[in-house]
């Protein structure tokens, strides 16, 4: 296992496991509806690309290698 600094070439990796990681912890501490706005505004290509551009904001990949 390798852990790295994610990257704006990791973006489209964010996208995808950033939403389901958070809804598998965090399922059933709201309604469906808040749940899903919140996945739709917090894990959008623009908001992610900005945190991860952003230099007080680290995203972490585990990598099995």
């Amino acid at each position: 296992m390798q852990t790295r600094v994610a990257t704006l070439a990791d973006l489209d990796l964010l996208v995808e496991i950033g939403p389901r990681t958070f809804f598998d912890t965090f399922v059933g501490t709201c309604s469906d509806e808040d749940m899903q706005a919140f996945l739709a505004e917090s894990y959008a290509p623009a908001r992610l690309r900005a945190e991860i551009d952003a230099p007080q904001s680290h995203f972490l990949i585990l990598e099995d290698s």
